[in-house]
């Protein structure tokens, strides 16, 4: 099974930085008050960020009621002009999933904190 992304094809500036607009999206969020922590992971922290790529956004939150006020809160609004992937956890969880494998473990190692 495939993904199709309908977005338009966009065109980087060659001063465009993935992990700054990333940053102001995450800023730009009702929960970047109450999350412990964020990082931008994927293509974005690569050199394989195209113009076809998204932002992959890593969200920590203390609880389960923390989370879902987060994702409650996303709505319609446009954080950026770049599609996003926002991915929820809790402390709990990726402290112990980061040591076994999956996206946690990916986070841990290659994300770029942006809080």
């Amino acid at each position: 099974m495939s993904l199709l992304k309908l977005v338009p094809y966009k065109e980087t500036d060659a001063n465009f930085d993935p992990i700054e607009e990333a940053r102001k999206a995450f800023a730009k969020t009702e929960f970047s008050t109450f999350a412990l922590e964020a990082y931008v992971f994927g293509s974005a922290t690569s050199a394989h960020f195209s113009a076809a790529s998204d932002l992959d956004i890593f969200v920590i939150f203390e609880s389960s009621e923390d989370m879902k006020r987060a994702y409650n809160s996303l709505g319609q609004q446009l954080y950026s002009e770049w599609p996003i992937d926002w991915v929820f956890k809790e402390k709990s969880v990726f402290d112990q999933r980061s040591e076994v494998g999956g996206v946690c473990y990916i986070v841990k190692r290659e994300g770029v904190k942006i809080k």
